[in-house]
């Protein structure tokens, strides 16, 4: 059993299985039982480099797991984050993320969201969409995001970082015509 020094935290790795297992001791709960943080993979220099991961996460106080999703975060948003709003609002929020946001983006872990992922995403809406419903579709994501940062599900949110592009011109309005 090999004991290692990961930032200020103890940790041991062992074989287990067909390959290793990492485990940290994060010392005890209120309950009295012992915490540990583990990690499995196949060789050492992975469970090493997963435990070092978990403890910048650790440190950090993200505590989102590596499978959820940006799917996820959009309707924890549109269950959570519209309250008070009127029903027309939620609507509308749940049609452009049910429409844009969540085909195209919906599958990928929010972990893994980079700013250029969202600038490629918005540069191929920017083709269908006119600016103010590209704006909106940001602001979905961007919201989406913010709230899950708030419950520290991820560290930063990387759509704030993004600018939104022109799409194409809208309709032209009717308003107040001689005709």
């Amino acid at each position: 059993m090999a004991k290692i020094l990961i930032g200020k935290y103890e940790a041991t790795i062992y074989p287990e299985g067909d390959g290793f297992t990492g485990a940290i001791s994060l010392g005890f709960g209120p309950d009295g039982k012992r915490q540990r943080l583990k990690r499995k993979a196949k060789t050492k220099t992975a469970v090493k480099d997963k435990l070092i991961k978990a403890v910048k996460a650790l440190e950090s106080g993200v505590t989102a797991s590596a499978t959820y999703t940006v799917r996820d975060a959009v309707n924890d948003w549109l269950s959570k984050g519209l309250k008070g709003r009127s029903e027309s609002t939620v609507t509308k929020q749940r049609i452009l993320a049910e429409t844009h946001v969540i085909p195209r983006l919906g599958k990928m872990k929010l972990q893994h969201l980079r700013a250029d992922h969202v600038d490629e995403w918005l540069d191929v809406l920017s083709s269908d969409l006119a600016t103010r419903t590209l704006r909106d579709v940001h602001s979905v994501l961007k919201r989406a995001i913010r709230q899950a940062q708030a419950r520290d599900l991820v560290l930063r949110n990387v759509a704030e970082l993004v600018t939104t592009p022109t799409g194409k011109d809208g309709r032209p309005s009717k308003a107040l015509t001689r005709h």
